[in-house]
């Protein structure tokens, strides 16, 4: 796979882990050790990756035994993921294209295999129920009878209700931009393009943002 260098991040890492660190709690709560999150808004949240690949296999794995998740999704999305997420290049799996369209083998085997082979397999599993489908359930249930497998569908998207402070901040950014571009495009001529009002006021906000280190 080509070098990829982190890009920029919309969160610094202490705020991802801080919502990691609220995954975990919930997952002790239910008494389970990993939790395989598939749904591509949540994959967001806990990691800055946003790339639309969600069409395709992919999970992001919660272990309680490590600090960063494990990112396991398909190889030709994975350079994306290097440059968005804030882990480890080694938390980022990529498996092969062979497995696309594959009526055999898919990309949640290898996400099977990777529990297995990290010791998980017979722990209690969360899965994210309604974002996948009732075959992949069904295959995580046969390959992993030793596991517990726990339905979390709504867990994270509870966390993601709380806002912490910083992301707060963010959205108050995020609105102030939004009332300084409609301000800006009042004001102008009939004949100017909404788009050129937008940049104006983004250009103007984002010189005010604080940093994110």
């Amino acid at each position: 796979m080509m070098v990829v260098a982190r890009g920029p991040q919309p969160f610094p890492r202490s705020e991802y882990l801080r919502r990691i660190a609220l995954v975990k709690s919930e997952m002790a709560r239910r008494e389970i050790d990993a939790f395989v999150i598939t749904d591509q808004h949540n994959i967001t949240y806990l990691t800055g990756y946003t790339a639309l690949s969600a069409y395709v296999p992919q999970g992001l794995v919660v272990s309680v035994h490590g600090e960063e998740p494990a990112f396991i999704l398909r190889r030709q999305d994975a350079i994306a993921a290097i440059y968005q997420c804030y882990m480890e290049r080694d938390k980022i799996i990529a498996y092969p294209e062979a497995l696309i369209g594959n009526p055999e083998r898919d990309g949640y085997d290898c996400i099977i295999e990777y529990l297995e082979e990290n010791g998980l397999a017979r722990r209690g599993i969360g899965v994210e129920a309604n974002s996948l489908s009732v075959q992949a359930v069904e295959k995580f249930r046969k390959r992993l009878p030793a596991a517990s497998i726990v339905d979390c569908s709504a867990a994270v998207t509870w966390i993601r209700i709380v806002k912490s402070d910083l992301e707060i901040e963010v959205m108050r950014d995020a609105a102030a931009i939004a009332d300084t571009a409609i301000l800006r495009e009042r004001d102008e001529q009939p004949t100017a393009f909404g788009v050129d009002g937008m940049a104006i006021a983004l250009s103007f906000r984002i010189s005010a943002l604080p940093a994110l280190a």
